[in-house]
Order: structure tokens, then C-alpha cells, then sequence
């Protein structure tokens, strides 16, 4: 320090610039500190002029390196030094770490380190499962097979194309479904409220940030290696894969709610068939989203926002940690976390650990009770025209509508319409696709 100072390599802060440097969790590019105090009213001690530490508390959790600020404090489990911090920077004038006021400080900048870290294991998984999913969509995109039934339409140009013999002559569905989106967000408050009875000190959330690394939220630590980063990567994007699943859930009742609305519309527009295959005659192309926009834009905004707040919610952290080799703090952290950097002139030490954001998962909870509102509210809607009977994605029901009074040639080309097609005086009517003339069904008349 001596040496830094006759150098010129030490820069005069302010006492509020310095609690703002130095009390920072993370430092990165500061290093010794030169505090000049007022006259001390009596001589100090050894452990008045000892830095703070605490063994103790490393393999548990993340010791706060500025806790030598508040060493003639009073700390404990519901006023912590970060608490203590902030009063600090409030009124600079009452930080007196060495029972004396402070009047400026001398900073020695420190270089910063950069680090590119990779993990094989997780990467050969990565690609491996890519190359899957690539020859799974080659195979359904160029494999020979029979046509699926993808739309209303390809299942109506089906049955009218190729007759069912058959089928000549709920709301449990959505309970489940919604039982199981909110399972998810009860478990979330539940982890949220365990997290925040067991964190110390000032709880106000406001103050740790969206997806900040903050020492208080940062799970228990664990030494660098293949096996720890791979545990730690699974415990923060198991929300993600559970969040894909609810996704494919939403996508599924909004499939189900077009298919209805669709299905609707037949009994009172003539169109052609909307189909997965290359269009013939009067078909149209399928939503390039599969969906009506109205629908799929909202659901992929929704999931979208809902993937980022979750990884604002529990996000990987790795610290490394950099100090001299005879320094008191390095000397008490547990020797698997230390390494030896090539610069043999600081010592490392380093851990990985799952960090949370009590705000990233309120706003998350939030980003998805409005996914369900929406989805109730779209899904409460009565039908424009409500002539059909609902048949959705049954495709015994959309084959019973299939079965014209008389064959058409190529009907499955033609616009279509819903109706009426058959109404005998000695019995009952019949109603189907048809490319002529449909009636509207008569209220209190049977229809086959």
C-alpha cells in the first residue's frame, strides 16, 4: 500500500464513494483500501483493526465481504450488515468502522479477470438431442405414411372422401387442465414464502432486484466441477421444461377452442376445407402458427414473457473468488473450493450455486394467472352461431356430419356448408357437409 501510494496508484474517494464501491457483494475491480479516520479518542485494538471474517459460514452460505463495514455494528438474524449498508450510504457521516468518523479513502485498483467456461458433458448432451429432434422433424416432414388428421378439415375431407361405415345411422377435461397449470404456481408461492421465512436480516424484495445475484438468495454453495454444474443446471431449468409442458397444455385447449369455432362457422358460411396437405380445388392452407392469430400470438407472447421471468426467478451463479495467498480470508475457505490461478500472485477459490428473485417469481406467478384468465375468458365465449352440434376434435363425431344423401363427386374440393341435407315427413333428417343446398335445422326436429 505504501509503495501504491508513493506510486500515485491510489484514488482519493469520498466517503459515500466509498461505501458504494466497497459495499458491493461482487467486487471485481477494487482491492485494498485505505481508510483515514479522525483523531481516535482512545487507541485501538487488535481486534478493532482485524478484518471481518467467519469461517463458519462459507460451506453454508455466502459470507458478505463488506461485512467489515459494519464491524462495531450489532448484526444478527433480523438487522444484517446489508441492512446496516444502506443507512451507511443514507448518512455517510455516521459510518464509523474504527470507533472513529471516517474522512476519505485511498482505492487500489485491482485487474479484472475474464473467464470462459465450458462444460463438455452438458454440450455433447445439447447437440445430441438436437441431432434427434432434427431427424424426428426430417422423418415426419419427407417420411411416407398415410395422411394425418390434423385439422377439422382434414378429417372432414377424409370421411366425405372416404365414407366411415361406423358412424352411418367436457367439462372434467378442462377442470384437469387447469387443476394442473396451477399446480406449478402453488408450489412457486410455496417456495417463495419457505424462501423468504429462512432469508436474514431487511426482507423488503424491492431492494434485491430482478434477477440480481444478491447474497441473500443464493442457494447453498457447492465446489466447481462437471458433477456440481450439472446438478445446479437441472434444479434451474426444470421450471423451463415444466413451463413447455403447460405451453403444449395451453396450445392443446386453444386447438380445441379453433376447432369448435371452426366447426361453427360450417353451419352458416360456405368455404372450403382448411387442410395440412397441398390445397385441391376450393381447400385453403392451415394458420401458418397452426392457429388463428387472434389465439397463437397471445399464447406465444404469454410463454414467452413466462420463460424470461423464470429465468429471472432461479438463474445459475458461479463466484470465483480472488485474494492475495497470505491472506487471512483465503486461508479460511475449505480447501475444495480453492484452486491456484497462473497468476501466482492471488490465490482462487470458486463454487457454483443456484440464485432466485423472490420479484422475478411474483411477476412470474402473475405472468401466468393472466395466461389462465385469458384462456378462461376466450374459452367462456358462447358460439357465434351455435347451429352444429359441438363435435371438437372427436373424430367420430365429425365423421357422423360426413355422410351425404347423395354421393358428391369430389365434395371434399368444394366449399362446404353444414346442414341440413335430408327432411323426410316419416322420419327423421339428416344433416352433413354437402356441397348443394343445406337447410337450418328446425328446433324440436330429429336428425340422423
Amino acid at each position: 500500500m505504501y509503495n501504491a501510494s508513493q506510486d500515485g496508484r491510489l484514488d482519493r474517494l469520498s466517503v459515500a464513494r466509498c461505501l458504494d464501491l466497497y459495499g458491493d457483494a461482487f467486487q471485481s475491480s477494487r482491492g485494498n483500501l485505505l481508510i483515514v479516520v479522525e483523531e481516535p479518542e482512545e487507541r485501538l485494538s487488535e481486534d478493532d483493526i482485524q478484518f471481518h471474517k467467519d469461517a463458519k459460514a462459507f460451506p453454508q452460505g455466502i459470507p458478505q465481504p463488506f461485512e467489515w463495514i459494519c464491524r462495531r455494528e450489532t448484526i444478527n438474524e433480523t438487522h444484517t450488515c446489508e441492512d446496516w449498508l444502506f443507512d451507511f450510504k443514507a448518512t455517510p457521516g455516521n459510518w464509523t468502522p474504527f470507533q472513529s468518523a471516517v474522512k476519505e479513502c485511498y482505492s487500489q485498483r485491482t485487474d479484472e479477470h475474464c473467464k470462459l467456461k465450458f462444460s463438455n458433458l452438458l454440450c455433447w448432451v445439447v447437440a445430441a438431442v438436437n441431432l434427434l429432434k432434427v431427424a424426428l422433424m426430417l422423418l415426419v416432414a419427407f417420411g411416407r405414411g398415410e395422411s394425418p388428421l390434423l385439422t377439422v378439415g382434414d378429417a372432414v375431407a377424409s370421411f366425405l372422401e372416404h365414407t366411415d361405415e361406423t358412424t352411418r345411422a367436457s367439462f372434467t377435461h378442462w377442470v384437469m387442465y387447469h387443476f394442473l397449470n396451477l399446480i406449478p404456481i402453488v408450489v412457486s408461492g410455496f417456495l417463495l414464502g419457505r424462501g423468504l421465512s429462512m432469508m436474514t436480516g431487511n426482507k423488503d424484495i424491492t431492494n434485491l432486484g430482478l434477477g440480481a445475484v444478491n447474497t441473500k438468495t443464493i442457494m447453498i454453495p457447492a465446489p466447481q466441477g462437471a458433477g456440481n454444474l450439472v446438478v445446479n443446471a437441472l434444479i434451474v431449468n426444470t421450471p423451463q421444461a415444466i413451463m413447455s409442458f403447460i405451453y403444449l397444455n395451453y396450445n392443446s385447449l386453444y386447438t380445441n377452442i379453433s376447432l369448435v369455432t371452426e366447426w361453427d362457422r360450417f353451419s352458416h358460411h360456405r368455404k372450403g376445407l382448411r387442410v395440412s396437405s397441398p390445397p385441391q380445388g376450393a381447400q385453403r392452407n392451415t394458420y401458418f402458427l397452426q392457429l388463428p392469430y387472434r389465439y397463437s400470438l397471445p399464447i406465444i407472447t404469454f410463454s414467452a414473457v413466462i420463460h424470461w421471468l423464470i429465468s429471472q426467478s432461479i438463474f445459475l451463479v458461479n463466484l470465483e473468488i480472488y485474494g492475495p495467498p497470505d491472506n487471512d480470508l483465503m486461508n479460511f475457505i475449505p480447501a475444495e473450493y480453492t484452486y491456484q490461478p497462473p497468476d501466482q500472485e492471488v490465490s482462487g477459490a470458486s463454487f457454483t450455486a443456484c440464485g432466485w428473485s423472490p420479484s422475478g417469481i411474483i411477476a412470474g406467478t402473475v405472468a401466468n394467472l393472466c395466461m389462465i384468465a385469458f384462456i378462461l375468458a376466450s374459452g367462456g365465449r358462447r358460439l357465434r352461431f351455435g347451429s352444429a352440434p359441438v363435435a371438437g376434435s372427436c373424430s367420430a363425431a365429425i365423421s357422423a356430419a360426413c355422410h351425404p344423401c347423395e354421393a358428391e363427386e369430389n365434395a371434399w374440393e368444394e366449399p362446404l356448408q353444414w346442414g341440413v341435407v335430408a327432411a323426410p315427413t316419416d322420419g327423421p333428417g339428416r344433416c352433413a357437409f354437402s356441397s348443394a343446398s343445406v337447410g337450418v335445422p328446425s328446433e324440436g326436429q330429429l336428425y340422423a
